[in-house]
C-alpha cells in the first residue's frame, strides 16, 4: 500500500482504458504507425510495456550499426532517431520498473545522439548552469545571416526534450531558432534535481543562456509548453518579463482536482517532485495554482485546449484564459484530445504562425 488515499488500481487498469488517446501522441512524436501496431502486439499486460518498446528500438539500432558499417551515415542517423523515440516512449510512463526504465531513457539519448545528425539544422546539446547544476537542451538554429528569434520548448511531467523534433521543426521552418530543455524533474535533469514549485527559475536560466548567444536575438524569446508544461510555461512569462510570447496547450490552472485513486498518477507524481506517498503528493498538489500568478503575464498568451482531452478538463483553459490581462487567445477545438495531438497538422502550423507574428511584433 502506497498510502490509505490509494486503492488498488493499477497500471495494467490504465492501459486499456487511456492508450486510444495516448496512441496519437507517439503518433505525432516520431513513432511509425508499423512500430505501433507490431510492438502492440506484443504487450499483453502494462509490465510489459517498457521491454517491448525497446526491444523494437533495439531491432532499429541494429539496422542502424549496419548502415553504418555500409558507409550509409544519413541512413544510420535516422534508424537511431527511430530507435531514440521507441525507448523515450517505452519508458515516459512506466514506473513499475525503474531500473529498466533507467536503462531505456540512458538508451534513449545515446540513440538521439547518433541519430540527431539525420535532423536539419541538427541539434547542439548544451548545458545549462542552473542553481548548482547543469541542465541538458538541445539548440537547433536554423540557417540566417541575421540573428534570429528563438523558441523555449518546455516538457511536461513525463515528456523530455528528445520529443520535440517533430514539433520543433515547425518553428524551424518559419525562420525561429528552437531550444528544448530537460528543467528540474524532466529527463536527463531528473537524475540531478527534482520538479520545483518556482520552476520559473530554470526558464530564466535558459534566457540567461539564450542572451549570450550571438545568433539569437535576445529581444524576441517565445515559450511553448504543453500538458503540466502550459502550466510551466504560464508561471515563466509571469515571472520573466523577457518573454514575448507564450504557448499554453492544455496545461491545468491548478492541481488540486488530481486524484490519488489512480496509481499510475501518484507515481508519476512521486517520481517527477520526489515525494513519497499521496499526502505528500497533495501537499504540493495544493500549491500548483496559478491563482495570484496568471494577472502578472505581461506578453501575449495563446491558450489552446481538446474539448475531448481526458487528462486535463477543458474548463481550465477557460479560467487560464479569463485570469489573464494580457493580449490573449482562446482556441478550443471541440474534437481535439490531450494536447491536440490527433490533430497535430492542424495545430501545430497555426501555432508556430502566431507564434511568429507575436515575436515579429517585437
Amino acid at each position: 500500500m502506497e498510502s490509505q488515499l490509494v486503492n488498488q488500481t493499477s497500471e495494467s487498469d490504465w492501459f486499456p482504458s487511456r492508450f486510444q488517446a495516448h496512441r496519437f501522441r507517439l503518433l505525432a512524436n516520431g513513432i511509425d504507425i508499423h512500430d505501433l501496431e507490431t510492438t502492440l502486439s506484443r504487450v499483453k499486460e502494462w509490465k510489459d510495456w517498457c521491454r517491448a518498446w525497446s526491444e523494437t528500438a533495439a531491432s532499429h539500432e541494429k539496422r542502424a550499426e549496419e548502415a553504418l558499417r555500409q558507409g550509409c551515415s544519413m541512413t544510420s542517423a535516422q534508424y537511431f532517431l527511430r530507435a531514440a523515440s521507441c525507448y523515450h516512449f517505452g519508458q515516459n510512463l512506466f514506473y513499475e520498473d525503474l531500473e529498466q526504465k533507467a536503462e531505456a531513457h540512458n538508451r534513449k539519448i545515446e540513440a538521439f545522439r547518433k541519430g540527431s545528425p539525420s535532423l536539419s539544422p541538427s541539434p547542439v546539446r548544451v548545458e545549462i548552469p542552473f542553481d548548482g547544476i547543469t541542465m541538458a537542451a538541445y539548440l537547433r538554429i536554423p540557417q540566417s545571416t541575421a540573428k534570429v528569434p528563438c523558441v523555449v520548448l518546455v516538457p511536461g511531467s513525463d515528456a523530455s526534450k528528445e520529443e520535440f523534433y517533430p514539433r520543433e521543426q515547425y518553428f524551424l521552418d518559419r525562420g525561429m531558432a528552437t531550444l528544448s530543455l530537460d528543467g528540474p524533474g524532466q529527463g536527463e535533469t531528473w537524475f540531478k534535481m527534482r520538479m520545483r514549485l518556482d520552476y520559473e527559475k530554470a526558464i530564466s536560466a535558459a534566457i540567461d543562456y539564450l542572451q549570450l548567444q550571438s545568433h539569437i536575438d535576445e529581444t524576441k524569446i517565445g515559450l511553448w509548453g504543453g500538458s503540466f508544461a502550459g502550466y510551466l510555461v504560464v508561471r515563466g512569462a509571469a515571472f520573466d518579463k523577457r518573454i514575448r510570447a507564450c504557448v499554453e496547450n492544455c496545461g491545468p490552472f491548478e492541481i488540486s482536482y488530481y486524484r490519488w485513486d489512480d496509481l499510475l498518477r501518484l507515481r508519476r507524481f512521486n517520481y517527477l517532485w520526489g515525494t513519497a506517498n499521496a499526502q505528500e503528493a497533495q501537499s504540493i498538489a495544493k500549491k500548483v495554482t496559478l491563482a495570484g500568478v496568471i494577472e502578472k503575464v505581461e506578453c501575449p498568451l495563446l491558450v489552446i485546449h481538446g474539448k475531448t482531452d481526458p487528462v486535463t478538463p477543458y474548463e481550465e483553459a477557460i479560467k487560464i484564459h479569463a485570469g489573464a490581462k494580457c493580449e490573449k487567445e482562446l482556441w478550443l477545438f471541440d474534437e481535439g484530445n490531450h494536447l491536440t495531438h490527433n490533430l497535430h497538422h492542424i495545430v501545430r502550423p497555426i501555432t508556430a504562425d502566431w507564434m511568429q507574428r507575436k515575436l515579429a511584433q517585437n
